[in-house]
């Protein structure tokens, strides 16, 4: 997660989860990004301008050679590992 990524009113953790979530039911990153996109823009700018910026989404899955399937069952099975959790709170 880039430190300077600001999502609307999501916290970098709340978005990390999202994105978790989705790639574990075997969603495409492409859709992942549109449906981040939708969650996080706001309809219109009458919130003080939160989530009207220009946005960009980039989702990048290391697959290390393997398919992305692998990649969302482990998604599934696996607990966040302590260091990505530092890392998403900003306390690493």
């Amino acid at each position: 997660m880039d430190r300077c990524f600001t999502c609307g009113d999501c916290d970098p953790q709340e978005v990390v989860e999202f994105v978790r979530v989705r790639i574990g039911s075997g969603m495409d990153p492409e859709d992942i990004c549109e449906d981040l996109m939708t969650r996080c823009l706001a309809p219109d700018c009458q919130m003080g301008g939160l989530g009207c910026d220009n946005m960009t989404v980039v989702l990048v899955c290391f697959l290390h050679g393997k398919p992305y399937e692998e990649l969302s069952m482990r998604c599934i099975l696996e607990p966040m590992p302590l260091r990505t959790r530092l890392e998403v709170d900003g306390e690493y």
